[in-house]
């Protein structure tokens, strides 16, 4: 049960960083 909440959250950690990178990336690039 520990290691299934680690890992969802991770997940949710991971999504989070990659649309927030993505979204830096889009801005950063003109």
């Amino acid at each position: 049960a520990i290691y299934l909440a680690i890992t969802t959250v991770s997940n949710l950690i991971l999504m989070w960083l990659e649309r927030h990178y993505s979204a830096g990336v889009r801005k950063g690039q003109l």
